[in-house]
């Protein structure tokens, strides 16, 4: 015999049995898929310039890290730079992130030529750099790709 205080072993239920829990079920809409996260700058390919920004939207010809020398002063400053190619200017930045150019290079006047090694100059009317590299060959498609962006003016 069972005591009053034994329960079966029956769910309990909410008064939704049978056909109408199944027409509720089938109602709710189904769960929305996860958003993707969203992609940070830093994330992105080193070989692949962030193009979406406002201050980008002049097609790239060319970008990357070198480390730039100002020659035409007493003291050789090397920092190293984010280089964008692109429209009527060469600009340089300090981090690949940023939006703000720490300077920029008319091509108006500007010449590039190899140098030794991974080294190329850049020269301006009134400055001169000295850029290094990663490798020659990034140096030379850096001269080529300047003379390219002046060419198409």
């Amino acid at each position: 015999s069972t005591s009053a205080g034994s329960q079966d072993s029956k769910p309990q239920t909410t008064g939704e049995d049978g056909p109408a829990r199944a027409r509720k079920l089938q109602s709710e809409p189904p769960p929305r898929p996860a958003k993707p996260a969203p992609v940070s700058v830093s994330q992105l390919s080193e070989d692949r310039p962030v193009s979406a920004s406002p201050w980008m939207e002049e097609k790239i010809i060319k970008s990357g890290w070198v480390k730039k020398k100002r020659t035409d002063t007493t003291t050789i400053q090397s920092k190293r730079r984010y280089l964008v190619l692109r429209g009527e200017t060469l600009d340089y930045y300090e981090n690949r992130e940023d939006v703000h150019a720490l300077g920029s290079m008319s091509l108006t006047g500007l010449r590039a030529r190899d140098g030794k090694g991974a080294t190329f100059y850049i020269r301006t009317s009134n400055r001169a750099y000295t850029m290094q590299a990663s490798s020659v060959t990034e140096a030379e498609e850096w001269v080529r790709a300047i003379e390219y962006a002046i060419q198409q003016r």
